[in-house]
């Protein structure tokens, strides 16, 4: 017997794709955006008895009711489109995903829970095209029911869709629905307690990815703001990401954020979590005016990026700019070094002048007056004593203090007393303090043989 291989091929893999993310879209059900979807065409519906105390009330039926208690309200049906519709009502339970979120259970499965609650003055009603109605509906909370939280929807749907829906290639049927979230408390022992569970980062590449999870071990849901925040080394803020998301009692949420930073010259970044809620049982939301809020902080982990290539030439730039002005500032200590050791004190003569000085000794004229702490004008007066490099070429010596004796003609000076002439001088120097000869007072006796 012949077996042929049957495949789908890259067509069918591409419409089995787009199926499934709408099948997926479908089954996870986020509740305020479709009140608002059903606001703007289709069909849909909304509270029609908003509380103007709780702006939640806007999006979802929120009850406090004790044992045995019955409440009456609305829900207020709406036809958007352009020709008469069937429209088919429920009441189902509330259920959490895999991840976390809050979606609605479908018809067909068993109501166990609040869902089951629920009765509703109409189950089916036909709408103009343009035209809305409200459907009375009553809840009732048995005896034996668990203190806490509650949650159902009610779902809103053509009833006669079959001869509109579309058919793929796929031989998939797809109904679309509305609901709208129910949460019933049931006063007691009620709790609050939200905690950070997990939070996990990978980075890479420009893209920095947050793995939150928060757990709700309490028995009421509440409506929690998640949020990362991305700092500096400095604690300056780089980025914020997050969102406000229900969650339930009992289950944890977890959420992935992105952030795409690229810091030019790298270094060390903290990414903190937190969750900010309203610690008041049966209040919803996390913008309220009234709110009483709680925030808790998770533990920060640190990420280290690399500088850019643009960073890395920057920084080569700086540490070598760093280079250069050390090099020359400790070249210019060195030098003044070298010229304050090597000066002596020099008795300032009539027309001397700073400039003419300090090329005497082959030096800036600034790092003379540096050297002798002069300001502006720079004059120098007959008689001032002042530090002159070059001690040996056009620097005079320090004064010394001799001893001065009367001596006659038959005295012999003593050689001690004879001033020693300096090793070597610049010609120049040497001329320019050169001091007219004047015989000794006394010299020397000759003693002449015959």
């Amino acid at each position: 017997m012949e077996t042929k291989k049957v495949g789908i091929g890259v067509k069918g893999a591409k419409q089995l794709w787009r199926t499934s993310k709408v099948l997926f879209a479908l089954a996870v059900i986020v509740l305020p955006s479709m009140t608002a979807a059903a606001q703007t065409g289709g069909l849909g519906g909304r509270v029609a008895n908003p509380d103007p105390d709780n702006p939640r009330s806007q999006s979802i039926f929120i009850y406090t009711l004790e044992h045995g208690e019955t409440k009456n309200d609305q829900l207020l049906v709406m036809n958007k489109t352009e020709e008469e519709q069937t429209i088919t009502l429920g009441s189902v339970d509330g259920v959490v995903t895999n991840s976390g979120d809050y979606t609605c259970r479908q018809e067909a499965e068993p109501v166990e829970d609040s869902g089951g609650w629920v009765k509703l003055e109409k189950t089916q009603l036909t709408l103009p095209a343009g035209g809305e109605e409200k459907v009375n509906f009553t809840v009732t909370v048995p005896e034996n029911a668990d203190v806490g939280e509650h949650n159902s929807c009610l779902t809103i749907f053509q009833t006669d869709q079959e001869k509109h829906d579309d058919e793929n290639s796929s031989g998939v049927r797809l109904r679309m629905r509305q609901a709208i979230r129910m949460v019933i408390t049931i006063p007691g022992d009620l709790r609050r307690e939200l905690s950070i569970e997990n939070f996990a980062i990978t980075y890479g590449d420009g893209e920095q990815n947050y793995s939150f999870t928060t757990g709700n071990k309490g028995n009421v849901s509440a409506d929690v703001d998640m949020r990362v925040r991305l700092t500096t080394f400095f604690d300056r803020e780089a980025a914020n990401v997050g969102g406000e998301y229900p969650i339930v009692p009992g289950e944890s949420l977890t959420k992935e954020f992105t952030t795409n930073l690229r810091p030019m010259f790298g270094g060390w970044y903290e990414a903190t979590p937190s969750i900010r809620y309203d610690k008041r049982l049966g209040a919803f939301g996390t913008q309220n005016e009234k709110a009483e809020y709680e925030t808790i902080t998770g533990t920060p982990q640190t990420m280290f990026f690399w500088p850019t290539t643009v960073g890395w030439a920057i920084i080569a730039a700086v540490i070598l700019l760093i280079i250069v002005i050390i090099w020359r500032t400790s070249s210019r200590v060195r030098r003044f070094n070298r010229i304050r050791n090597s000066s002596r004190t020099y008795t300032v003569k009539k027309g001397d002048t700073l400039q003419g000085l300090a090329e005497q000794a082959n030096v800036s004229w600034k790092d003379l007056a540096k050297l002798n702490e002069l300001s502006a004008p720079f004059s120098l007066a007959e008689g001032q004593r002042i530090l002159l490099p070059g001690a040996d070429t056009a620097v005079e010596a320090p004064s010394q203090s001799v001893s001065t004796s009367t001596f006659s003609d038959d005295d012999t000076i003593p050689d001690d007393i004879i001033p020693e002439r300096p090793a070597r001088r610049v010609k120049h120097a040497a001329e320019h303090h050169k001091a007219p000869h004047k015989k000794p007072a006394a010299t020397r006796k000759t003693n002449k043989k015959g």
